[in-house]
């Protein structure tokens, strides 16, 4: 479960984090590096990459996160933001689909939609605290 957290989190973070980031500066490249590194260290173990699919998906990460930060740094637009995040990660999606197996693929897929619900509960058990205390 942790790992799915994790896998998904990274993701999310490249994804989501530019609407998030608006009023933020872009984060230091050498920490965005770092974090990428990680995850494909992390999705390399997980898919079981081969060292080819490895650096592919490094590569595409690190283009998919350059072209996040251009964004943020275009506009403050929300509704063109989430317009643009919303086609990037449909090109990303399918040149993910063509770098791995569908076995692979449909195993990344499964860890990012559990991710995601537990991020959906994490969130509604946190919005159900300070109701319960007021």
């Amino acid at each position: 479960m942790k790992n799915t957290t994790l896998i998904l989190g990274l993701i999310a973070t490249l994804a989501a984090g530019s609407v998030q980031a608006q009023s933020k500066p872009t984060q230091d490249p050498a920490v965005q590096q770092q974090r990428l590194n990680e995850r494909n260290a992390k999705l390399t173990q997980d898919l079981g990459l081969s060292a080819e699919q490895s650096a592919s998906m490094k590569e595409l990460d690190t283009r998919y996160n350059q072209a996040l930060n251009d964004m943020r740094a275009s506009t403050n637009d929300r509704a063109v933001i989430e317009e643009q995040n919303r086609k990037l990660r449909e090109e990303y999606d399918a040149e993910v689909k063509k770098l791995l197996t569908p076995d692979q693929y449909t195993k990344l897929m499964e860890s990012r939609n559990a991710a995601r619900q537990d991020a959906s509960q994490q969130r509604q058990q946190l919005q159900a605290v300070p109701a319960a205390t007021e």
